[in-house]
C-alpha cells in the first residue's frame, strides 16, 4: 500500500493509473477489471475504505448493468433497478461533499491561534 503525506492508502501508482483509465471506459471486459481492482482495494481497507472508493465502486457496477439492459428481455424490470442505483450513487457523492465541507468547516472555526 502507498502512503503519501500522511494518508494511508490501498493502491499503487500502477494500479491507480489502471484504474482511472478503466473507469472511463464502455467495454464491459474492461469495466469488470475496474471493478476487480476496486474490489482488492476495497478488502484492503476493510471497514475503513474512503467512500470515494465505494462510490467509484458503485458506478463501475451501474456502467455494467446499463451494458447488460441492452439485452435484456424485461427491460422495464432493470430499467427501474438501474434508476435506484444511481440515486445511491447521487447520494454517496452527495454525502462526500457534505462531510468534506463539514470538515472544513470544523477545522476552519477549531483552529488554534
Amino acid at each position: 500500500m502507498s502512503c503519501h503525506s500522511g494518508y494511508r492508502v490501498p493502491y499503487t501508482i500502477t494500479e491507480w493509473n489502471r484504474v482511472r483509465l478503466l473507469f472511463k471506459s464502455s467495454r464491459m471486459h474492461e469495466l469488470r477489471e475496474c471493478l476487480a481492482i476496486l474490489s482488492m482495494w476495497r478488502s484492503r481497507m476493510g471497514d475503513s475504505t474512503p467512500v470515494a472508493i465505494s462510490c467509484s465502486d458503485l458506478l463501475v457496477r451501474v456502467a455494467i448493468e446499463e451494458l447488460l439492459i441492452e439485452s435484456s428481455d424485461e427491460k422495464w424490470m432493470k430499467i427501474e433497478a438501474l434508476k435506484m442505483q444511481h440515486c445511491i450513487a447521487i447520494i454517496r457523492c452527495v454525502d462526500i461533499i457534505n462531510k468534506t465541507r463539514s470538515d472544513i468547516h470544523y477545522y476552519y472555526y477549531n483552529k488554534k491561534f
